[in-house]
């Protein structure tokens, strides 16, 4: 699985609109994701081992929204055993 297909799998489940880089619809909640960086490690001759990606994720929602009980269920969502994001 690639980066963007593990945030994908892990932002889906909020039920918000999302998009890579820009999100170009008309809700006023929904989230954006983007490589910040990517580079090689564990270099052996010359040639990188693995690549190791540094990746974006917002969140954008009217201001002064308060967000009370989506916060929990984020957490929960993010962090449980079973998230994608753990994978």
């Amino acid at each position: 699985m690639t980066a963007f297909q593990n945030i994908v799998e892990a932002i889906k489940g909020f039920g918000y609109p999302y998009e890579p880089d820009l999100y170009t619809g008309t809700d006023k909640k929904y989230f954006t994701y983007n490589y910040a960086d990517d580079r090689g490690d564990l270099y052996g001759d010359n040639e990188p081992g693995t690549i190791i990606a540094s990746v974006q994720v917002h969140f954008f929602s009217p201001l002064g929204r308060i967000l009370s009980g989506k916060k929990t269920k984020s957490e929960k969502h993010c962090f449980s055993r079973d998230s994608p994001i753990r994978k």
